[in-house]
């Protein structure tokens, strides 16, 4: 129903000097007349002129007083105090004062605008405030203009003017500007549309930034944006202006307010690369487009582009593919292509000579995936592929730096694992080479069944196992091959040398098959009491296939003890809140397992492909527990040790304030050293408050034949709000296998103020002398962008680098960690 209330203009005019004189339209404060209807004979006093007679149907309007003015050829019917008017959907507006113009040929209000203080609460919960609003029948809809402020849920929107249609009870604006945590939002239009999960924001030629200032110091801006409150954001033609002018463009980005920002340039200088500039460049796949958004629901992967520029060595390209089913476990859901054409595949970052190695086509193809496979009845697993193909051997040292420290040379396996209510599992699987420039071994394939430890027939007694049976071989590395050969031929190397070049260079093959059962019985005879007996059989057989290995056999026999003790005292009184106690729990637990392995000697020229490598740390005591199976050895070890612990309240649950583990070994028999007495051994973890912690593991020796020392110490402070201190240190001092070290480790960071702030990394090796890294860092807060320029150096036994790097970053979205990180 239009602006109805239709007039009779000649009753209307003959009437109008009574009207005024007796003021019969002045209708009392807060009343509501009825409205009637076009074809009813009425009269002004019937309610002809009433404010419903001149509002859309279904509205009614209330308000201290009314007035009738003519004004040339039209009619004003003002009102004035106190107005509230009530919308057919429920909204209600209030005002201070409101009027609407009568047209006279159509005997209807060509208009109805209210004034002064006006704001609409709607029953979806938006609210508007603004100078004036006027209603617009012909759209269903209400105008309001100046000085606009709405709010709608965490969406603030100002500007000049907004429209909001009653019927749908939705917003439309023009040149607006909307704040939206942790944006600012402005558009040419902006509409506000109800998805399935709530309100959706659309703006053309829309701006988006995160620097809330009258003039912000940059824009994201793109022909059309949409944002998804606490979800996304995406751009159509994006461009990014600092200020106003325009420096970078993409044609397309979708942004995840709570992940990484999808286009990351890093730009740099390092001596092997010279000046680079690192880019990636993100957006999902797969899911199910939004036919609102295009923004993609419930995206399978995740594609990262990388095209990197590096002076010194050349342009590189690739493409990283993660699944989010194992987001937070990238080893099960990746692959990760990449290839450079080098300019210099000889510069070196250390002392190690590249002979004749000058192949530019350098590249690495890894895929790391899981698929969830039952193929057994009433079993669950998976398949597992992990592998990495390399150009050479040198690709991760040059391209992935923090990569090569951690994992110089990545496996190869492809696995299948079965279990059984997690108390039995069964895994086939291989290790393959495709990387020939690396020693490694292979297992084609290794079948194994493991049993976890469960009663036997509903007994006391627990039993577990592990099973394993396979085919093994190991090969050198193609350079270290091609090293001993040189070394062979070489006139000043003796006979000696040469058997035991070819005996490395002659092939090692062979099946085995190893099986080891253990039972045990723990029980409790005293109250804090526990002892746990336990016996363990196995067995192992080996087959020659390849070297100088014809077959062996070996028995294992293993009998050990864990007997424990529990003491506890509470002290309520321990409460400091300088310390972070709020009363605490003493657990005082000493304990003793002792270990008595008998097994054979296996032949002397036999090369075991499982292997222990070189550690500070004792080994387990336990044979199911132990790796590396060709090294099974005699032991007879008695172990002596007494932890202590300080628990806490903190946050409503238990923390551990203090803990202290102090033990020693002794040997009837070394199954390493041939020692008689271990270290004494030390683990202290100390965390009293949030700003605090600190962690040491010490051994020194007490007897002679036990003379090496180790100390490694570190702590984490922060001494006052805008200082974080990290310090590590690590003495190492004669032992049988590692080289002497004196290392230590320092990383400061300082925040001057909210602008500014400064970071340095350092590590020292003294046993050489050798000030082996360092870093410095400058970070800068500019409101919306959080800038780090890190520069440092490294000596790479013998060849320094030396780089920088610059990152920046919007701070209302995740950001790198301060200071910039190097891979030191």
């Amino acid at each position: 129903m239009g602006f109805t209330g239709k007039l009779s203009l000649a009753l209307f005019f003959s009437a109008l000097p009574s009207l005024h004189s007796q003021k019969l339209l002045s209708a009392p404060a807060n009343t509501t007349p009825s409205r009637q209807s076009p074809s009813q004979e009425t009269s002004y006093t019937d309610g002809l002129l009433t404010p419903e007679a001149i509002l859309p149907e279904g509205f009614t309007l209330r308000s201290d007083g009314f007035k009738l003015n003519r004004k040339d050829d039209q009619t004003e019917l003002a009102a004035n105090g106190n107005i509230r008017m009530l919308t057919n959907q429920g909204d209600t507006l209030t005002a201070s004062r409101a009027l609407a113009l009568i047209d006279p040929e159509e005997g209807s209000a060509s208009s109805v605008t209210f004034h002064d203080k006006v704001q609409l609460r709607s029953s979806n919960g938006i609210e508007i405030h603004a100078n004036q609003a006027t209603i617009d029948e012909s759209d269903q809809s209400i105008t309001f203009r100046g000085s606009v402020s709405t709010f709608q849920g965490s969406a603030r929107h100002r500007g000049d003017s907004v429209k909001y249609y009653y019927e749908t009870r939705k917003l439309s604006t023009n040149n607006l500007r909307t704040s939206l945590a942790p944006i600012i939002m402005e558009s040419g239009r902006f509409e506000v549309v109800e998805g399935k999960e709530g309100n959706i924001y659309q703006g053309t030629n829309a701006g988006i930034s995160t620097h809330d200032a009258e003039n912000p110091n940059f824009w994201l801006r793109g022909e059309k944006v949409t944002v998804v409150p606490g979800d996304k954001i995406k751009f159509k033609n994006l461009k990014l202006y600092a200020g106003d002018r325009p420096i970078f463009w993409l044609p397309s980005l979708t942004q995840s307010f709570d992940g990484e920002f999808n286009y990351r340039p890093t730009p740099g200088g390092r001596s092997n690369w010279g000046a680079f500039l690192l880019n990636e460049y993100s957006h999902d796949l797969g899911g199910i487009p939004d036919s609102l958004t295009g923004i993609r629901s419930a995206p399978t992967h995740r594609a990262t582009w990388r095209g990197d520029i590096y002076t010194r060595r050349g342009f590189g390209l690739g493409l990283d593919l993660e699944s989010y089913k194992y987001k937070d476990k990238p080893n099960l859901g990746s692959i990760s292509l990449y290839h450079i054409y080098d300019f210099n595949p000889g510069i070196q970052r250390s002392a190690e000579p590249r002979f004749n190695f000058d192949d530019p086509n350098r590249f690495i193809v890894q895929v790391r995936q899981r698929a969830e496979t039952n193929l057994l009845p009433g079993a669950t697993g998976h398949v597992d592929l992990n592998s990495t193909l390399l150009s050479d051997t040198f690709f991760l040292e040059d391209f992935r730096p923090s990569v090569f420290i951690t994992d110089f040379q990545p496996d190869n396996t492809l696995s299948l694992s079965q279990q059984w209510k997690d108390s039995q599992l069964l895994t086939a699987w291989t290790r393959f080479r495709i990387n020939d420039f690396y020693q490694s071994d292979q297992r084609l394939p290794e079948i194994a069944f493991d049993q976890v430890r469960r009663p036997i027939f509903g007994s006391a007694i627990l039993h577990e196992s592990q099973n394993t049976i396979g085919l093994y071989r190991e090969d050198l590395g193609s350079v270290q091959e091609d090293a001993l050969r040189a070394e062979f031929i070489n006139n000043e190397t003796t006979e000696d040398r040469r058997d035991a070049i070819e005996n490395l260079l002659a092939g090692n093959g062979f099946a085995r098959f190893h099986t080891y059962h253990e039972l045990s019985l723990p029980f409790s005879p005293s109250r804090g009491l526990t002892i746990t007996p336990r016996a363990g059989l196995g067995y192992t057989r080996y087959e020659g296939i390849e070297g100088p290995l014809d077959s062996e056999q070996r028995t294992h026999l293993q009998a050990s003890v864990d007997a424990s003790l529990k003491f506890t005292k509470k002290y309520p009184d321990w409460v400091s809140k300088k310390w972070g106690l709020d009363s605490a729990l003493h657990v005082f637990q000493p304990y003793i397992n002792a270990s008595v392995l008998q097994t054979n000697d296996l032949d002397a020229t036999f090369r075991p492909i499982e292997r222990l490598s070189g550690t500070t740390r004792p080994r387990a005591l336990n044979l199911g527990r132990f790796a590396a199976i060709d090294e099974i050895t005699d032991w007879q070890i008695l172990r002596l040790g007494a932890q202590n612990r300080i628990l806490t309240k903190r946050n409503g649950s238990s923390h551990q304030w203090l803990s202290v583990n102090t033990f020693i070994d002794v040997f009837g028999e070394d199954p390493e050293f041939n020692r008689s007495v271990s270290n004494l051994y030390t683990d202290v973890h100390w965390s009293p408050l949030p700003w605090l912690d600190v962690t040491a593991e010490t051994q020194v020796p007490l007897f002679s034949d036990s003379n090496f020392t180790e100390l490694s110490t570190g702590v984490q402070f922060m001494p006052n709000e805008n200082t974080e201190i990290g310090l590590r240190h690590r003495f190492l001092e004669n032992h049988p296998i590692l080289l002497d070290s004196n290392r230590l480790e320092l990383r400061i960071y300082h925040r001057f103020n909210e602008e500014w702030g400064v970071g340095t990394s350092h590590r020292w090796e003294f046993a050489d002398n050798t000030l082996e890294f360092q870093q410095y860092s400058l970070s800068r807060n500019l409101d919306s962008w959080a800038l780090n320029l890190s520069i440092f150096t490294r000596d790479n036994n013998g060849e320094n680098e030396f780089g920088a790097l610059l990152g920046f970053t919007l701070t209302a979205f995740p950001s790198v960690s301060l200071p910039l990180q190097v891979d030191n």
